[in-house]
């Protein structure tokens, strides 16, 4: 393998990392707005995307994080 085809394999993990990255934030903030097929469409996108550097999101099911209760 020489360094060019090293870089087209990295660049393209990169590609994919910063996909997914983009894509769930995108979900996080449009979400409200989307019908069922376009969310499970873009769920499997970013999960594919992740697939694809390794990263093991298959969990994921779109939900918000809980808002911590405050004690006062």
């Amino acid at each position: 393998m020489n360094n060019d085809q090293a870089l087209e394999i990295l660049m393209a993990k990169r590609t994919a990392v910063n996909n997914a990255i983009n894509n769930l934030h995108k979900y996080v903030e449009e979400t409200d707005n989307w019908k069922t097929a376009v969310k499970t469409a873009q769920m499997a996108a970013i999960k594919a995307s992740a697939t694809t550097v390794g990263a093991d999101i298959a969990a994921w099911d779109g939900t918000p994080a809980p808002v911590p209760v405050e004690n006062g």
